[in-house]
């Protein structure tokens, strides 16, 4: 017996809760677009319009989805200012790990050897346009 599995009703509800601003829910809408479960046809912008979400609100696996999608070109044009910006708010966040912290320095190293003066400033728009997450102000310290 029990209750009877309503995909579609369960999505429709988990949706909402992501756009309340759930963050469980944002990086789970983003994992089902990346990688098509659930019956969702697979959808990597949605994905990363998902995962964005999350970042904004310090989730730090979505921090690090993006600066690798940016640092390599995934699913989006390469864009090496957005990739450096997301991996600095990353290793701000208190709450990553060493492998996370791996990753994000190795982009961080060889992003900034080819940075110009005026990508920084670039850069330093970019991440205080990225909001008002707490970890955020600590990146945002490196540039002040």
């Amino acid at each position: 017996m029990g209750v009877s599995q309503d995909i579609k009703e369960g999505l429709t509800l988990l949706r909402r809760s992501a756009l309340q601003g759930n963050l469980d829910a944002q990086v789970f809408c983003g994992q089902i677009y990346d990688n098509g479960s659930y019956c969702v046809r697979q959808d990597s912008l949605e994905a990363l319009k998902w995962y964005r979400m999350a970042a904004k609100q310090g989730d730090s696996r979505s921090q690090i989805k993006l600066a690798v999608c940016y640092a390599h070109g995934h699913e989006m044009s390469q864009d090496l200012s957005y990739a450096y910006a997301w991996a600095i708010i990353g290793l701000s966040n208190p709450r990553i790990n060493e492998e996370q912290k791996r990753i994000l320095e190795n982009i961080t190293s060889k992003i900034e050897v080819t940075l110009t003066p005026k990508e920084y400033k670039r850069i330093h728009k970019i991440i205080m346009d990225l909001g008002t997450e707490a970890n955020n102000s600590e990146a945002r310290q490196k540039y002040n």
